[in-house]
């Protein structure tokens, strides 16, 4: 929806810049397009807010959603719906309005004026209302996307394999936008370049350091995963995402973006979402080896002990996010001393009422695997109980509250990727965990409180299915060197990087237009 909003404003604009040079046929073919654009982008907004309702009702069905959650939702869709209903609805109108050709030389008495097609200067006026509506509508978008994005990785990456899957779909999506520009910045400096590529390419840098975060993320939980669990496959993605230098490599990326070099930039990327598709493969369950293990006859009701077990934690980690909230305000709160003592031994109270549930947990759904676990958010939980109970809203109560949190995730990491493992990636059982538990912590996601440092590195990217195109000696470093070459001299000895996948595909199609009859036989 977004880039079809850019589309249909970036037309408004050549369209408005050229209105004086169009004909009356070719100026209103032209906006009637557009208002039929902006109609049609208006109808998928308003059908993606209506699906999302639907979804929402389901969930209000389930207690452990929390109102917050729902409102929060409910909020969003909210909003959806009415920039579809109002706002390019308005758009459309003004693109219709202006699409009306101006008078002829006929005496403007011959109709009402009421009923008179509007004046060339009115039409430019409904052009320019139509441009301010546009641009309105895609700040609302770029809102919008900003405050489900989180939320939406969530509820899409369903295990730890599925969430490297998001990570490589977002890099695929950067590369058709990177290709779908090439056009218009190919071989251009960033400062040649116009407002709006300009504009598109920081915002597309900042979508890759996001990446690059959300990467350091995801590989310190698969690192945590395999040090809790021993399981081989976790050691050997958390080690590869170490040597190929994972985040490096995608900031690499990020800084080829920014610089224009676009081509280089989108090989990268299109390397990484292959990258990280291989490592989702990597740690998918197989179901073949895992469905003939032991334990046959008490399967489902090892299910529904994880289920359980995973419900519990995922409520316990709600309460603790929420206790941890409350210690910061208490903390930001210019109270006196005895007050904060008063109010921080009630917070103490709630956290060791978290503990004594986890105790309880623990006992009424006994998985060993997880004792050692639970035994360090036990720890934790007392040591954030002690700090609160002195009156210490700090971080002497914030890290021991943030690691019961961290640790809870891993809690709920493992169970979620045994209970996968444990049934078909189809069964209906499986698949309502793994909705329950994207839900639950669709307000924050998890493994986002122990962020990593990155060190230095280097370009990262290595052997996957596309090293064919980036490992030539011609383009180690070059970057510098390939804008020497004059976008109008028609050869070089040396081709940009920008220039040769563009010129790949043309010899392709090329070859395919020579061999019709080849391509035609069955």
């Amino acid at each position: 929806v977004s880039r079809l909003e850019q589309s249909i404003a970036t037309a408004t604009d050549e369209t408005l810049e050229k209105m004086d040079t169009l004909s009356e046929e070719d100026l209103a073919a032209r906006l009637q397009d557009q208002a039929t654009d902006q109609k049609l982008n208006a109808s998928q907004l308003s059908e993606m807010a209506r699906k999302g309702m639907e979804t929402l009702k389901e969930a209000m069905r389930n207690p452990t959603f929390t109102d917050e959650v729902m409102s929060e939702w409910s909020k969003t869709l909210s909003e959806m719906q009415q920039l579809a209903d109002q706002k390019m609805q308005d758009a459309a109108k003004a693109l219709s309005k202006a699409s009306q050709s101006p008078p002829s030389q006929s005496p403007p008495s011959q109709s009402p004026p009421s009923q008179s097609p509007p004046s060339k200067n009115t039409q430019k006026q409904a052009m320019q209302e139509a441009q301010e509506t546009e641009q309105e509508i895609l700040e609302s978008l770029e809102n919008l996307q900003s405050m489900v994005n989180e939320d939406l990785d969530q509820l899409q990456a369903l295990t730890l394999a599925q969430r490297l899957r998001g990570l490589g779909r977002t890099e695929m999506d950067l590369e058709t936008t990177l290709m779908e520009g090439a056009e218009d910045t190919i071989g251009l400096f960033p400062d040649e370049l116009a407002p709006r590529w300009r504009a598109l390419h920081g915002k597309l840098g900042d979508t890759q350091k996001e990446t690059a975060e959300q990467s350091q993320e995801l590989q310190d939980e698969i690192g945590r995963f395999f040090e809790r669990t021993q399981k081989e496959a976790y050691g050997e993605v958390s080690e590869d995402m170490k040597a190929r230098q994972t985040v490096e490599g995608i900031l690499t990326t990020q800084e080829l973006i920014l610089k224009n070099i676009t081509m280089e930039a989108a090989d990268q990327v299109a390397i990484w979402s292959a990258q990280f598709e291989d490592w989702a493969g990597q740690l998918e369950p197989q179901n073949e080896s895992e469905g003939s293990g032991g334990g046959e006859g008490g399967g489902e009701s090892n299910q529904q002990d994880l289920t359980k077990q995973l419900m519990a934690l995922l409520r316990m980690r709600e309460s603790e996010l929420n206790l941890r909230m409350q210690t910061r305000l208490l903390e930001r709160q210019d109270t006196g001393p005895e007050t904060r003592i008063e109010k921080g031994r009630e917070l103490s109270s709630n956290q060791s009422k978290l503990q004594e549930n986890l105790l309880e947990v623990r006992e009424e759904i006994p998985i060993p695997f997880l004792d050692p676990i639970f035994e360090e958010i036990h720890g934790h939980m007392g040591n954030a109980a002690d700090a609160l109970a002195r009156g210490q809203t700090d971080d002497r109560a914030v890290q021991p509250e943030t690691k019961s949190i961290t640790t809870l995730t891993d809690a709920i990491n493992i169970l979620n990727e045994q209970a996968q493992q444990n049934s078909s990636s189809s069964s209906s059982s499986s698949q309502a965990m793994s909705f329950m538990m994207q839900m639950m912590m669709a307000k924050q996601g998890m493994g986002k409180e122990g962020k990593g440092n990155t060190g230095g590195g280097s370009m990262a990217g290595g052997d996957t299915a596309r090293d064919s195109l980036n490992q030539g000696g011609e383009d180690d470093g070059d970057a510098a060197e390939s804008r020497t070459v004059s976008r109008g001299g028609g050869q070089s000895s040396d081709l940009p990087t920008e220039f040769r996948k563009s010129f790949e595909a043309y010899y392709k199609k090329l070859e395919q237009l020579e061999q019709p009859t080849q391509r035609n036989t069955p």
